[in-house]
């Protein structure tokens, strides 16, 4: 493996160098090279800049590329995957961990084809990156994640789910000063994962969201909204004074009533907002109080699609001097 990060800082080094490599030849243990990528951008990490990686391959792999390439997004890396030929689309997908990250040519030739919509979709990523940046920085919120964790939603669809707070996590300033993250569980039974002052750094947060276990019940909303409502109080590191939110995440209809819970937490000035895979919008309506506070998505995968806008969102009227939607 011949690797250039921080190696060459102009362009023409840089193309010089792509030039001058090697094929290696040998089988293809895409695993292996993603698992050596974690210790390369950990050396190559600057703040506030945007780290992407684009994986480019032909064929299927001989180990296992799952656990590595998430490891790698949940390190906050930006994975692009392109499949050429023999390439398998299903493991690509899994590398890039969405659809919405990966491309698929017929042949080499073809990879011509696709090199302005890889640039634009990368050069996208990057301005919402920076913008995410500019909006975010030094906004000072607490933000509680109250999550479905019943039995109706199967392991790799609650492993979007903890992919998605941690996309949306790495995107804010998280800190005791700044972004405070709480996240609770409930099903049947509701399990305090950590409250809001427990961890002060983005690393912390998403170790402790990847390690949660799904408890697999019924789904009593209604109590996990009335636990929920305590959770934003001094005790619990809450801090009233500042934009205080609750993102409610489910995939279907309470098993009890939401509509009193839910009051009692906008009346303490708390702005919920709610993402929505089955639950009735009459139901979710009760929950926010407005229609504009609901995501609805059709797929776990959709997930992706919507934790840009949420953070922007939050970011955005947590401003001083903003006012909710």
């Amino acid at each position: 493996m011949k690797t250039f990060m921080n190696e060459h800082n102009q362009m023409m080094r840089l193309t010089e160098a792509i030039e001058n490599i090697d094929q290696i030849g040998g089988g293809t243990r895409t695993g292996n090279a993603l698992s050596s990528m974690k210790t390369l951008f950990k050396m190559a990490y600057r703040d506030n800049v945007p780290q992407i990686l684009i994986v480019i391959t032909d064929g299927k792999s001989e180990d296992g590329v799952n656990q590595t390439a998430r490891d790698l997004r949940q390190q906050g890396i930006n994975i692009y995957a392109i499949g050429i030929k023999d390439a398998v689309q299903q493991e690509l997908e899994e590398i890039a961990g969405t659809k919405n990250k990966m491309f698929f040519v017929n042949d080499f030739d073809s990879l011509k084809h696709i090199k302005l919509q890889v640039k634009s979709v990368i050069l996208t990523y990057s301005f919402f990156f920076f913008l995410y940046f500019l909006v975010c920085k030094n906004v000072r919120a607490d933000i509680v994640f109250l999550v479905d964790s019943s039995n109706s939603i199967r392991p790799a669809e609650f492993q979007k789910i903890k992919d998605f707070m941690q996309s949306f996590v790495i995107k804010v300033d998280v800190g005791l000063d700044n972004v405070r993250i709480g996240l609770i569980q409930f099903s049947s039974e509701i399990r305090e994962e950590f409250q809001l002052d427990r961890y002060s750094t983005i690393a912390d947060v998403r170790r402790a969201i990847q390690e949660i276990q799904q408890i697999k019940l019924g789904t009593l909303t209604g109590k996990a909204l009335t636990f929920a409502a305590s959770y934003f109080d001094p005790p619990r590191g809450g801090r009233p004074e500042l934009k205080q939110y609750l993102i409610v995440i489910t995939d279907g209809e309470a098993q009890d009533s939401v509509k009193n819970p839910a009051r009692a937490i906008r009346d303490k000035g708390i702005t919920i907002y709610a993402i929505n895979f089955k639950a009735s919008r009459e139901e979710l309506e009760e929950i926010t109080e407005d229609q504009e506070r609901l995501f609805f998505v059709q797929s776990y995968d959709a997930l992706e699609n919507i934790h840009e806008n949420l953070t922007q969102i939050v970011c955005e009227k947590s401003q001083p001097g903003k006012d909710d939607f």
